[in-house]
């Protein structure tokens, strides 16, 4: 027990230090869970909000790769996963990286 509350607590790190902006979205498509940096690019109250409105479409793992320009002028590259919780559903789980660096040297 103690072992995975270990692990879980690095993760958890892993998810509240991460540079990437990390969303995790319910069945309902809901945002349930997102890190600081979540929260820095779509705002404090971005749990609760529809994944659709964020990212400008439905959220399924054919988007990842998308290519996304926000209101802020950045772009950003959407990487979507599906996860298996521990009571059996299916989380949603998408990365929004920004690549406004790449984009701009490409142009």
């Amino acid at each position: 027990m103690a072992k995975s509350l270990t692990i879980e607590s690095r993760y958890r790190r892993l998810f509240e230090t991460n540079r990437s902006a990390i969303v995790v979205v319910d069945r309902s498509g809901e945002v349930s869970d997102a890190n600081p940096a979540a929260r820095q690019l779509f705002g404090d109250d971005v749990v609760g909000q529809s994944a659709t409105a964020l990212v400008g479409g439905p959220l399924g793992e054919e988007r990842t790769g998308d290519l996304l320009m926000l209101d802020n002028g950045h772009d950003y590259r959407l990487n979507v996963m599906t996860v298996p919780t521990e009571s059996g559903e299916v989380e949603t789980q998408a990365i929004v990286e920004d690549v406004t660096e790449q984009q701009s040297e490409r142009r």
